[in-house]
């Protein structure tokens, strides 16, 4: 994955750039955005669009890019505000550092300047992906907020793809917009996408239970705010221990010693070794959708490995020599 951020970087950053301008120029809080905008992340869903966008037109390549990021960014923001978190790639929070009611307005902000990036790029085209993703992001954040018993896979899987997956299957519909892809291109990278957005999320959610790795934000803070994430949802489905995890994730009760004990209960089942294998299946799926799109494959495979990879030093589960197989084929 380096070598990607080493290629798509200028990019990446001169799409930062102008979104950090758009955002401070007219706006009440500059100084909010460019103390957001310092560190960003590793901008994969900028870096998909890259991958695959073949337009000559720099300005627009940029605007679109652009549009996928200050959604991504908004998301991030309000997400903060509500899980009470106070840090976010290694930084103090909007929220932490100003308050809820400066993050929730940034993040619209953001949001305001999307609908005018939408408008000056003219196309009714992109106007309908835009209106759709947003929806499926507030309907996925309502739903996993709501919701008041324990989450089937395929419920928490649809939350996934609402939640993770649309953005990068955003990067997908701009890029083939951008680039005039025929249907069965952008059918094949559409199901990339999807699988690969699953296999970010679960990841994630394996991460947020590894204390000896950092995702820029507190350790175990979805397990602390109550939010069932998949390792939850395929335990208490399983029929493991589900008075415990019904007292933490429904009741909202949290005892001293709850996290090493959910910790330990996902350990000594097996549920962190069947999340990775998950992660394997999601990232080989994704694969599959590409494998005969030579000018592009070697840079999405590698993009595929990212979520096996990322956890290759995890402290969750020992690696015996088939998953470490596993993980050095995706290198």
């Amino acid at each position: 994955m380096s070598y990607l951020f080493s290629k798509y970087n200028p990019f990446v950053n001169e799409v930062v750039g102008f979104s950090t301008k758009l955002c401070s120029q007219d706006s009440q809080a500059e100084d909010v955005f460019e103390y957001f905008f310092k560190s960003t992340g590793k901008n994969l869903r900028i870096i998909l669009f890259s991958i695959l966008n073949k337009s000559k037109d720099s300005d627009l390549s940029k605007k679109l890019a652009s549009i996928i990021f200050l959604i991504h960014q908004a998301t991030l923001l309000h997400d903060d505000v509500i899980d009470q978190s106070d840090k976010r790639r290694g930084e103090t929070t909007v929220n932490a550092e100003w308050s809820n009611r400066i993050s929730i307005l940034s993040g619209d902000f953001m949001l305001s300047k999307v609908l005018n990036l939408v408008v000056d790029v003219n196309s009714m085209e992109i106007l309908k992906p835009v209106n759709e993703v947003i929806n499926r992001l507030v309907k996925s954040e309502l739903k996993h907020a709501k919701c008041d018993e324990f989450l089937k896979e395929s419920e928490y899987l649809e939350i996934m793809e609402d939640k993770t997956a649309s953005l990068f299957e955003l990067s997908i519909m701009f890029a083939s917009f951008s680039s005039k892809y025929n249907n069965d291109f952008y059918a094949d990278f559409l199901k990339f996408s999807k699988h690969i957005g699953i296999a970010f999320q679960i990841s994630d959610d394996l991460l947020d239970y590894d204390n000896s790795q950092s995702l820029g934000k507190n350790y175990a803070d979805d397990f602390n705010e109550f939010k069932q994430t998949y390792p939850s949802v395929i335990a208490f489905n399983m029929g493991i221990e589900k008075d415990f995890f019904s007292k933490v994730f429904l009741d909202k009760k949290l005892e001293n010693g709850d996290l090493d004990r959910a910790v330990s209960i996902f350990k000594n089942n097996g549920i962190f070794k069947l999340c990775f294998e998950k992660v394997v299946f999601h990232c080989k799926k994704a694969i599959e959708f590409v494998y005969k799109y030579d000018d592009v494959f070697e840079d999405l495979s590698s993009f595929a490995a990212f979520p096996v990879n990322r956890l290759d030093k995890s402290k969750l589960f020992d690696f015996d020599s088939d998953d470490q197989e596993k993980v050095e084929n995706f290198s």
